[in-house]
């Protein structure tokens, strides 16, 4: 149908989500599981807020690499 938009399933927004690594640990953030409690699911690692830390050591985001 010209003038229509494409057809967009949900899993687009989650094949386009990124993964972070810890630098100091090796904790992985995964975008499309967030880091519950705190973090829900589909957040964006940078809306996380700064005062986040690594559940498993502690570090701060600064300390987290974009994987892939």
């Amino acid at each position: 149908m010209q003038g229509s938009k494409p057809f967009t399933n949900s899993t687009d927004k989650r094949d386009s989500m990124a993964k972070y690594v810890c630098v100091t640990c090796g904790y992985l953030y995964d975008e499309t599981k967030g880091a519950p409690p705190t973090v829900p699911a589909g957040t964006e690692f940078e809306k996380i807020p700064d005062t986040w830390v690594c559940p498993m050591c502690g570090a701060s985001k600064k300390y987290f690499a974009k994987r892939g």
